[in-house]
């Protein structure tokens, strides 16, 4: 379906199928990034339910880069897949897959060890830094190619002034709200098994909460850089349908957080938990197609 002039003329589809992968491959690394800087936390603060957190957060991330891996696996082995337009992964193959391979090895290390390692936390915290940077240069090499597919002459690496880089950081940034859309739900499912105590997912919850205000809001420092990259080339009108539904999601994410921050007993509303994941969803198939638009603004 096509809605020519509230979408500037992109298909839907395209762009849910690839919102949706793309989805899936940056809630591991916002999972990561929240476990790691939370454990710093852990360490200045001393408090358990932080500990908690920060590992059963690790381990939702390790659950969705599991699936990542495996489909990644099975894909590069259909033949023929080489010679598609993501031939330019199979140029730097051996760089991505060692890369996407010591995120994995170092990822199980960072989950498994978190007893083991306990009293040496400053280790432990190496180790889960070690892993997210590994996950981000591979996420940067997929998005790299992503972004080569839209220009004329591709580049092994993006000029300092390209959108590229700004673009990649705003994806970084959602990447927290991403894990975050989809932690809530997660700690619901995790609750009787892991039985943590009514107080430590009250505090989990908003703490969540609190970090979900502030990465919707840290996401639109990106938007002012491209604008002023961009300056007379900006155009207002072929952004204003996506930009619509991508208010339109942070709204209602920001409402839920507000919602569960000022409430006593946040785990009444678990049922709109499970809600989350879809304005969460929307806010990156809306933003993919405002990149293209800008792209097309930046080749002007």
């Amino acid at each position: 379906m096509h809605f020519s002039f509230f979408f500037s003329g992109h298909p839907i589809k395209p762009f849910g199928i690839l919102g949706l992968v793309l989805w899936l491959i940056l809630i591991p690394l916002g999972c990561f990034s929240l476990s790691f800087i939370i454990e710093i936390f852990y360490l200045i603060y001393k408090k358990s339910v932080l500990d908690k957190l920060s590992n059963q957060l690790a381990r939702l991330g390790f659950i969705f880069f599991s699936a990542i891996t495996l489909s990644i696996a099975i894909i590069c082995l259909v033949p023929g897949f080489q010679n598609t337009a993501f031939k330019s992964f199979f140029i730097f193959k051996q760089t991505f897959l060692i890369c996407m391979a010591s995120a994995f090895l170092l990822s199980i290390a960072y989950i498994f060890s978190w007893k083991a390692l306990k009293k040496i936390k400053i280790l432990h915290i190496l180790l889960g830094f070690s892993s997210l940077a590994s996950y981000k240069i591979f996420l940067s090499g997929i998005f790299l190619i992503l972004f080569n597919l839209t220009l004329p002459q591709p580049k092994l690496l993006p000029p300092l002034h390209s959108l590229f880089y700004p673009i990649l950081g705003q994806l970084f940034i959602l990447s927290f709200v991403f894990a975050i859309s989809v932690a809530w739900p997660y700690l619901i499912l995790r609750r009787n098994k892991d039985d943590f105590g009514r107080d430590y997912y009250r505090f989990a919850i908003k703490h969540l909460s609190k970090w979900n205000l502030i990465m919707l809001g840290a996401s639109f420092i990106p938007c002012t850089i491209i604008f002023l990259m961009l300056k007379e080339k900006f155009l207002f009108s072929p952004l204003l349908g996506p930009a619509s539904m991508i208010i339109l999601g942070m709204g209602l994410l920001a409402i839920l957080s507000v919602i569960l921050l000022k409430q006593n007993q946040p785990l009444r509303y678990k049922a709109w938990f499970f809600l989350a994941p879809l304005p969460a969803l929307v806010i990156l198939i809306f933003r993919l197609i405002s990149y293209v638009e800008l792209i097309k603004m930046w080749r002007l």
